[in-house]
């Protein structure tokens, strides 16, 4: 009995679907999971020598749904009004955090984007902008402040015995111990706005922040058992920045630092988790930072730190959705 060769599509579908010495894939299932966590960002604007600006929001606490199936991801983080873990709202503020994220996995290469809106904000270095100020003592409060970002980041793995969708469960489960070169590029957009309109220190506007950075980095799962692993990524980032940067000093007079930078940094995440045919859990962190300039006038630097639990489930997918990435993949082969 003859049997009909598959064609291009179903090829690559196959070698998807298809497990390795190194991967498991569970490329034909749903995966839908939750995530609860903590983040924290903060901006620092220096001015000269002996002014300088660090604005952050309070403490943000999010819940996560998860969404993952073939080659795509989403997913939406919140913080939900149904409990506020915060119990210094009347030190630091009150902060409002959303988050809506989108990632797209095809061979060796990792492209997503994500837009974030966050609203609130607290000046943490009250010593610095107010001398007579006292731990324990409100920090000054800018409950209108909103920074909104959006970022876009490509990745590529230059071994292919090395998963990526598997550090956070998704359709894939290391088998052995790999790692890998994993470069990457980010281009971010910040729009920082406000409608107050008084002149106290740490009323801050900066517009037309735009950074495009390169992160040189090595990622590595070392698997501890039968479905324990543990995964860390490092490496350093280079980059360009574009910034203008407008905020009342002390004495109330308008400051501004704008130009165009080369921006240096760092990026360490680590993730221990489960991975199971079924399910899957885990805690994952990471930290980045950036700075830009050497000159000690007209910086801005850039921190974020993010803490996670997760856990989800892998299930046989709906016809609906299933249908709708067929059509997807046949209008975008690149995707199958």
């Amino acid at each position: 009995m003859a049997v009909a060769s598959p064609g291009p599509a179903d090829s690559g579908r196959a070698r998807r679907q298809a497990d390795s010495s190194f991967i498991r894939s569970f490329y034909h299932q749903m995966d839908v999971g939750l995530q609860f966590g903590s983040q924290a960002m903060e901006y620092r604007t220096y001015y000269n020598d002996s002014f300088f600006l660090a604005i952050r929001p309070n403490d943000v606490y999010t819940v996560t749904p998860v969404f993952n199936y073939r080659w795509l991801s989403l997913s939406y983080a919140f913080t939900p009004g149904f409990f506020n873990l915060n119990n210094d709202d009347d030190l630091r503020g009150h902060t409002r955090f959303r988050r809506l994220s989108t990632s797209f996995t095809f061979n060796r290469w990792l492209a997503g984007a994500q837009w974030s809106n966050t609203r609130g904000f607290h000046v943490s270095n009250m010593q610095d902008v107010y001398p007579n100020w006292k731990p324990g003592e409100p920090y000054l409060q800018m409950p209108s402040l909103e920074v909104q970002r959006v970022q876009t980041h490509v990745l590529y793995k230059h071994n292919p015995n090395f998963s990526l969708k598997a550090i956070q469960g998704g359709e894939e489960q290391q088998l052995r111990s790999a790692w890998t070169w994993l470069p990457g590029i980010n281009v971010s957009w910040f729009r920082f706005t406000t409608g107050d309109a008084d002149t106290l220190p740490g009323n801050v506007t900066l517009t037309k922040n735009f950074d495009i950075n390169l992160t040189l980095a090595a990622a590595g799962t070392w698997v501890l058992g039968k479905h324990f692993f543990l995964s860390g990524t490092a490496g350093p980032i280079v980059g360009v920045d574009f910034f203008n940067a407008l905020a009342f000093d002390e004495e109330g007079q308008l400051r501004r630092a704008s130009g165009t930078r080369f921006s240096r940094g760092a990026y360490l995440a680590v993730n221990l988790g489960y991975n199971h045919h079924k399910w899957y859990a885990g805690i994952s962190s990471y930290s980045t930072s950036y700075r830009h300039s050497n000159a000690s006038d007209q910086q801005f630097e850039k921190l974020f730190t993010q803490f996670t639990l997760y856990a989800g489930l892998r299930l046989k997918p709906t016809k609906g959705i299933k249908r709708a990435l067929d059509w997807v993949e046949n209008l975008l082969p690149i995707l199958k």
